[in-house]
């Protein structure tokens, strides 16, 4: 069975899209992001759906992921990610916006004009 990218895409946006806004919820002055959630926002998707990934991608997904997040632990290890209330809001809403989008792309009857 071949895995649905746009549905996929949209569960990741979700998990960050709530991951951030209750970051949001709980700071103070400004949003600290840790990189360990966010990591954990890429792996979500693959616990409700793991029957419908196919081994070898199964498999180069989690490579990608495992480099990705080693990259970023690095990099905050050198670098905090914080964003101002500014910054957060204009994030959660471009998140908004690529969830609608994404939707609206996957939707059935759109996927298949755009593939022809």
């Amino acid at each position: 069975m071949k895995m649905d990218w746009f549905k996929y895409t949209r569960h990741i946006l979700v998990w960050l899209f709530s991951t951030l806004f209750f970051f949001t919820i709980i700071s103070a002055d400004y949003v600290d992001v840790q990189v360990a959630t966010l990591v954990a926002c890429l792996f979500a998707p693959f616990l409700f759906e793991p029957s419908s990934i196919k081994p070898k991608t199964k498999w180069t997904i989690d490579l990608a992921i495992v480099v990705t997040s080693v990259f970023a632990i690095l990099f905050t290890q050198t670098y905090r990610i914080a964003f101002t209330y500014s910054e957060i809001t204009y994030l959660l809403i471009s998140l908004v916006v690529l969830i609608f989008v994404d939707l609206v792309i996957s939707h059935k009857g759109f996927t298949k004009r755009i593939v022809k």
